[in-house]
């Protein structure tokens, strides 16, 4: 109930203002004031954008500004759900405190010691996203009660309520990030030592926690670059050439090298080590004539390649016909 008043308190506050704001003499609609909330701590009104974020209060009864699909929301990480306990925000399932149970979600709220069910709205990751990674309160509980702008989908229900599913990309403060700042173009020839993006069909290739499927980020091409919605992030792997054999090694930003040590050539993922002279860590980089690469796994002989039915980057064997990789750098 309280949720619904204040959905209707927003709308008798804002349309009266908007509608009669011009009005004078007899006819006059006397002022009425913006409900607390809407306004974020500069006491300007949320717009969605990157730089005036939603408030927590605006997300949390469904508002979207008109034109956008999704939006970015600024607030403090307070909490997160425990969905085995229960699919709605209620006391049993919600975590304040550490340790947290799950990575798929966090709470947000106005102020960082909120502890308000009434005032708080949850948000739901995408997988294989920076948010996700490294915003979830299992892995990085000292995120508790920080500041952050999240950009996702909202004016929809999560756990029952409103608030944002699809996060992907975030920042760290009041506001989020231009969208269009990130500029890569694609590279060609013999490959120097240095931090690429994996690209290919839209999707820039993300560190991986797990031995798994390489999940992308999304992306949008156009005039010959790429304009990635992730400007941070997205230089994830660092190649570096022996001089004496010719192999490359790649490491990711967490710091471990991608390897294959065994394993059947129709397996798709990838081992990790700490290794660069691991057998399995041996890369071959070879540039073709349509700008794409062959990044080929010495040991097992499989090379990287994008799989669209799961919009990854995984292993295959020389006869696949799945597409070969673009290398991005920033411009």
């Amino acid at each position: 109930m309280k949720r619904i008043y204040r959905h209707t308190l927003y709308l008798a506050a804002i349309l009266p203002a908007m509608l009669a704001g011009g009005c004078a003499g007899d006819t006059a609609v006397p002022p009425v004031p913006v409900p607390d909330g809407i306004k974020n701590e500069d006491g300007v009104i949320g717009q969605g954008t990157w730089e005036i974020p939603l408030t927590v209060y605006q997300a949390s009864i469904g508002t979207l500004p008109e034109g956008m699909a999704n939006t970015w929301v600024c607030g403090y990480i307070v909490g997160s759900v425990n969905s085995d306990i229960s699919a709605a925000i209620s006391e049993a399932s919600v975590e304040w405190e550490p340790p947290f149970s799950k990575k798929s979600n966090i709470l947000m709220a106005a102020t960082p010691d909120c502890r308000d069910l009434t005032k708080v709205i949850p948000v739901g990751f995408t997988y294989g996203y920076d948010s996700r990674s490294r915003l979830n309160l299992a892995d990085n509980p000292k995120m508790l009660g920080k500041k952050v702008s999240i950009y996702g989908t909202t004016a929809v229900k999560y756990f029952g309520e409103y608030g944002m599913r699809n996060a992907t990309f975030y920042k760290e403060g009041s506001t989020g990030i231009a969208l269009e700042d990130a500029k890569f173009t694609a590279v060609s020839g013999e490959l120097p030592d240095g931090a690429y993006a994996i690209y290919r069909d839209g999707y820039i290739a993300h560190t991986m926690e797990t031995s798994s499927y390489l999940y992308g980020y999304i992306a949008t091409s156009g005039n010959g670059t790429v304009s990635a919605i992730a400007p941070e992030g997205t230089l994830e792997f660092t190649f570096a050439r022996n001089t004496d054999t010719g192999n490359y090694t790649i490491r990711q930003s967490d710091g471990r090298y991608l390897t294959r040590n065994g394993g059947s050539p129709n397996w798709a993922g990838y081992d990790f080590t700490d290794n660069p002279a691991d057998a399995g860590a041996q890369w071959r980089v070879t540039p073709n004539e349509d700008g794409t690469y062959t990044i080929l796994n010495v040991q097992l002989g499989s090379s990287i390649r994008f799989d669209s039915q799961y919009s990854s980057f995984g292993l295959y064997a020389s006869g696949s016909d799945r597409p070969l990789p673009y290398l991005l750098i920033s411009n």
